[in-house]
């Protein structure tokens, strides 16, 4: 992934430890949270997850009687 890389080689890290850190939260604060996803109607896995809850919650309440 470009962005990805592009983050990695524009930093100094201390350590592989610190590496991975940046890694992870590069990942759940852009990756998951942000970046548009064609798989998913362009759009963030975290805002798709939303809207799978929220349809099968209303599925769920239109069963109950």
């Amino acid at each position: 992934m470009k962005t990805l890389k592009r983050e990695i080689y524009a930093h100094d890290y201390r350590d592989l430890e610190h590496l991975l850190e940046s890694v992870e939260g590069f990942i759940e604060n852009y990756y998951n949270r942000c970046r548009l996803h064609s798989a998913l109607g362009y759009r963030s896995p975290e805002s798709s997850k939303m809207s799978r809850k929220i349809e099968t919650a209303t599925r769920v309440s239109e069963r109950q009687p």
